[in-house]
C-alpha cells in the first residue's frame, strides 16, 4: 500500500513580467478556503480566493477556484515540494494560468504566489516563498538562492513593473553567463528528502530500473535524451562502495508526476501539463521524487521508509535555451534521479545535488558529496569505501549544440553557443495532452520541407536557411470510431440555446460548417456525420484538414502565432511564423482538434480498442414491441429508463431487410432536440439523438420508429436493438 511521496523541485527564477507573460490573470485577493481531497491516484488541494482587484486579464465573476498539486486528507498525504502553499486568512497577489484540465492553477509553482502584509506604515509589501527542497538557479549568472523567503518589497513596486511587461513577440535569448563557483569554509553533509526513504532492492542485490519515455526531449531527440537518461542511471550506479544499481526498461505509455500508481518512470516534455512553460528560458526545470510504504529497516541508527516508485518529470519548453543540450539535460536528470533514490539537497555546491545546477560542462558526472551520500544510504558491504574523488562525466552522443570541456570549477566558462538554426517541438490533443501522430507539417520559406510528427507528437527541422518561415500543420482522416457522436451535437445544442458557454477553442472546434458561428445547424451536420450520412464537415474541406491545431509555443524572436480560424470558404487552420527565423526555436507546440470532437474523446483510427466505458447502473432501454399501425406500417417505440441526466443516445438496430424497411423516425416530448437515422446497410439502421435538455429518464417513449413491410409475416424478432450508448456509454 503506497501511503505517502516525497518530491523535488527544479526552478530558474522567474520575476513577476515573466509570470505575467506566462499567466491568463494576476489578482489580489484574500484565501477563503483551502479544501484537500482524492483525484483518483492523486492528491488535489482546492483554493478558494476571494478577489478584491483583477490586476492582469480576466476571469469569471464569483470566487477564484485554484486547483494545486498535493495535499493531505482522509489519511493520505502527497506533498509537492515547490507547490505553493495557502492558509486561510492570507491576502495574496496569485499569478494563475489555466491547464490542460481547464482548472486555474497558480503560474509556475510557488514562484507565481506572493504573500502580501503591511509594514508599520500600512503600505503594503509583498513576498515570495518557495518552501523546501527547490532548486533556484539564475539563468544570468548562476547564482545559488537562498531558500529562505525572498525579501519583502512594496506591492506598488512591484505593479509598477508588471506596466511594462512586454508583449511575447520582443522576447529576447537570454545570454548566460557561469558564476564561479564560491568556496566555503565548511560544508554540511548531504541531506535525506522529507522523511528518512529509501529503495531496498539494493540490499538483494536487485536493479531499480526506470522505464525511460521513448519519445524524449521534443528539442533534443529521442537518441540524445537517451543517452542523457542512461549516463545519469549509470553515475548513480557506478560508486564504488555502493550497492545501488539503476537500469533504463520500457516504458508503455507516460504517466503523470502526481500520484502513486504505474511504474518508475521518467518523462519528458511534461505531456500531463503539471510544470508551466518557461519564459526566456526561466521557469521549471523538472520535478523528481517517490512514493514510501510503511514497512521500514533501520541502517546505521536510521530507520527508513521503503521507496516504491520513483519519477523523474522534465520539463518542457527549454529548447531554445542556450544551456539546453544534451549535457544540461543529463545534469537535470542524474540531480532529479537523486531526489527519486532518496536524497534531498546538499550544501556542497560542487555537488549535482547542491541546490543550484551548474550547467559547467559535467554532464551526468557526481561530486565526492554526491558518491558519499550513495554509499551511506546504499552501503555495500564487500567492497571498502576509497576516499572520495571526481568522476568523470560518461560520454553522451552529440547534439546539434555541441558543448565545450569545462572544468567544473572554471571561474569565466565559454557560453555554449546557439547552433545552427532549426525548428522543433511537439503536437498534443488540446482535449488530452496526449501526442498525436502523423501530423504533416510544412516549414515554408525560402524552399518547402515536410515533416510527419512521430508517435508521440515530435517533429523537428534542422540545419534551416537563413530568411522569414511559416510553420503549418494539417491532418486527414484518421477518425477513430465514435470520435464524433451525438454528445458532441448536445455541445452544440447547449451553446445554442445559452446552457452552454464555449470557450474559444470549443467555438472553432464545433464550427463544423465553417462559417464563424456555432448553432443548430453545426449540431444538424454533426449527427449526420455520427450516423454516416456526411462523409465530411465544410469546415474540414475548407481547411483540407479534418483538424485544427492552436499554436502554444515557447517564446522566440520574431515569433508570430497564427490561431485557427474558420469563416465561409476561408480556413485558417493554425501556424506559425518567424520574421525572421534567428536561432534555435524548440518547444515550438501546437494542441491539434477534430473538427466537430466538442466533447475531446477522439481517439486514432488504428488505436488499440479500449475497454468501453458502461453507463451508470440500471440504465436501459426501454423497447416497445413491434406493432402493426395504419397504412401497412410496422412500429417501434424506443424510451430510456435511467437513474443519472442524460443528453444523447445513438442506437443501432439490426432487422430483417427481406421484410422491412426504415421509413422515417419521429421525437416524442422533446422540444429542444435533434435526431439523424442512417441505413448504413441492409439490415443495419442507426439512429442518432441529442437534446440541450435532460432527456426523459422514466421509459415513455422520446422516439418512434416506423418501418414499411415488404411481407406479412412480421414478428417480434424482424427487429431488435444491437447496441446502443447514453452519453457515450455503453448500456449493456
Amino acid at each position: 500500500m503506497l501511503c505517502a511521496r516525497a518530491g523535488a523541485t527544479t526552478f530558474v527564477r522567474m520575476d513577476e513580467r515573466d509570470l505575467a507573460r506566462r499567466s491568463d490573470a494576476a489578482v489580489i485577493g484574500t484565501v477563503q478556503a483551502v479544501v484537500a481531497q482524492a483525484n483518483g491516484a492523486a492528491m488535489e488541494t482546492l483554493v478558494t480566493i476571494a478577489a478584491e482587484r483583477i490586476v492582469l486579464g480576466t476571469l469569471p465573476s464569483g470566487p477564484l477556484v485554484l486547483r494545486e498539486l498535493g495535499g493531505q486528507a482522509g489519511g493520505r498525504t502527497e506533498r509537492i515540494f515547490g507547490a505553493p502553499s495557502y492558509r486561510v486568512g492570507e491576502r495574496v497577489l496569485v499569478f494563475v494560468r489555466r491547464g490542460a484540465d481547464g482548472a486555474l492553477h497558480t503560474t509556475a509553482m510557488a514562484m507565481g504566489k506572493y504573500g502580501l502584509d503591511s509594514d508599520a506604515r500600512g503600505t503594503l509589501r509583498a513576498r515570495r516563498d518557495f518552501g523546501a527542497e527547490v532548486l533556484v538557479v539564475d539563468p544570468h549568472n548562476g547564482a545559488l538562492s537562498p531558500a529562505a523567503p525572498e525579501p519583502s518589497e512594496r506591492l506598488a513596486d512591484l505593479l509598477g513593473r508588471m506596466d511594462k511587461v512586454p508583449s511575447i513577440g520582443a522576447a529576447q535569448p537570454v545570454r548566460r553567463r557561469f558564476a564561479a563557483a564560491v568556496p566555503v569554509a565548511a560544508v554540511a553533509p548531504f541531506t535525506y528528502l522529507g522523511e528518512p526513504s529509501r529503495w531496498f532492492e539494493p540490499d538483494d542485490g536487485e536493479t531499480v530500473r526506470f522505464g525511460v519515455a521513448a519519445a524524449g526531449d521534443a528539442s533534443l531527440g529521442a537518441a540524445a535524451s537517451a543517452a542523457a537518461v542512461d549516463a545519469a542511471l549509470a553515475a548513480w550506479s557506478a560508486v564504488a562502495g555502493a550497492a545501488l544499481r539503476l537500469a533504463a526498461g520500457e516504458l508503455a505509455e507516460p504517466l503523470p508526476f502526481a500520484g502513486c500508481d504505474g511504474d518508475n518512470r521518467v518523462i519528458f516534455n511534461d505531456p500531463f501539463d503539471e510544470i508551466d512553460a518557461p519564459v526566456d528560458c526561466r521557469g521549471v526545470l523538472g520535478i523528481g521524487g517517490y512514493c514510501y510504504s510503511g514497512e521500514s529497516r533501520t541502517l546505521d541508527g536510521t530507520a527508513f521508509h521503503r521507496i516504491r516508485l520513483g519519477k523523474v518529470v522534465i520539463a518542457d519548453g527549454w529548447g531554445g535555451c542556450p544551456f539546453w543540450d544534451a549535457c544540461g539535460l543529463a545534469e537535470v536528470a542524474t540531480h532529479e534521479l537523486g531526489h527519486a533514490i532518496g536524497l534531498g539537497h546538499s550544501l556542497d555546491l560542487d555537488a549535482t545535488m547542491a541546490a543550484a545546477a551548474r550547467f559547467d560542462g559535467r554532464c551526468a558526472a557526481l561530486g565526492a558529496d554526491d558518491q558519499a551520500a550513495v554509499r551511506a544510504l546504499y552501503p555495500n558491504p564487500d567492497t571498502p569505501t576509497p576516499t572520495p574523488t571526481f568522476t568523470a562525466p560518461p560520454p553522451l552522443a552529440p547534439t546539434a549544440s555541441a558543448t565545450p570541456t569545462l572544468s567544473p570549477r572554471a571561474a569565466t566558462p565559454t557560453p555554449r553557443p546557439l547552433g545552427p538554426r532549426s525548428v522543433g517541438g511537439r503536437i498534443v490533443y488540446y482535449a488530452t495532452g496526449a501526442g498525436v501522430a502523423g501530423v504533416d507539417l510544412e516549414l515554408r520559406g525560402a524552399a518547402t520541407r515536410p515533416d510527419t510528427t512521430s508517435t508521440g507528437g515530435q517533429f523537428a527541422f534542422a540545419d534551416v536557411s537563413a530568411g522569414d518561415w511559416t510553420l503549418e500543420p494539417a491532418k486527414q482522416a484518421d477518425i477513430g470510431a465514435g470520435s464524433i457522436s451525438a454528445l458532441d451535437a448536445v455541445w452544440v445544442l447547449q451553446a445554442s440555446a445559452g446552457l452552454r458557454r464555449l470557450d474559444a477553442e470549443h467555438a472553432v472546434v464545433c464550427d463544423v460548417t465553417g462559417n464563424g458561428s456555432v448553432t443548430a445547424i453545426d449540431a444538424a451536420r454533426i449527427l449526420q456525420r455520427a450516423v454516416g450520412t456526411l462523409d465530411r464537415f465544410p469546415a474540414a474541406t475548407a481547411c483540407e484538414s479534418d483538424f485544427v491545431f492552436f499554436p502554444d509555443p515557447a517564446p522566440v524572436p520574431y515569433q508570430q502565432a497564427v490561431a485557427p480560424r474558420l469563416r465561409g470558404d476561408v480556413c485558417r487552420r493554425g501556424a506559425l511564423t518567424y520574421a525572421p527565423l534567428s536561432g534555435i526555436a524548440g518547444a515550438q507546440n501546437f494542441r491539434a482538434a477534430l473538427i466537430g470532437d466538442c466533447s475531446g474523446n477522439w481517439r486514432p483510427a488504428d488505436a488499440r480498442a479500449a475497454e468501453p466505458t458502461l453507463a451508470p447502473a440500471g440504465t436501459a432501454l426501454e423497447i416497445s414491441p413491434l406493432r402493426r399501425v395504419r397504412g401497412g406500417r410496422w412500429r417501434l417505440a424506443i424510451g430510456l429508463r435511467a437513474s443519472a441526466e442524460a443528453h444523447a443516445l445513438t442506437i443501432e438496430l439490426r432487422y430483417d431487410a427481406e421484410r422491412l424497411t426504415p421509413d422515417f423516425t419521429r421525437l416524442l416530448h422533446l422540444d429542444a432536440a435533434l435526431s439523424e437515422s442512417h441505413v448504413v446497410q441492409p439490415g443495419r439502421f442507426a439512429i442518432a439523438l441529442a437534446s440541450a435538455e435532460p432527456l426523459p429518464t422514466d421509459g415513455r417513449p422520446v422516439l418512434v420508429i416506423d418501418f414499411v413491410a415488404a411481407a406479412p409475416d412480421i414478428t417480434a424478432r424482424s427487429v431488435r436493438p444491437y447496441s446502443a450508448t447514453v452519453d457515450d456509454r455503453l448500456v449493456p
